[in-house]
C-alpha cells in the first residue's frame, strides 16, 4: 500500500520520531 495520505504517514513516521 503507497503512504499518499498525511494520516498514513504520520501514523507511520510518528513512532519512529518517538522512539
Amino acid at each position: 500500500k503507497a503512504h499518499n495520505l498525511p494520516l498514513d504517514l504520520a501514523a507511520v513516521e510518528a513512532p519512529a520520531i518517538n522512539g
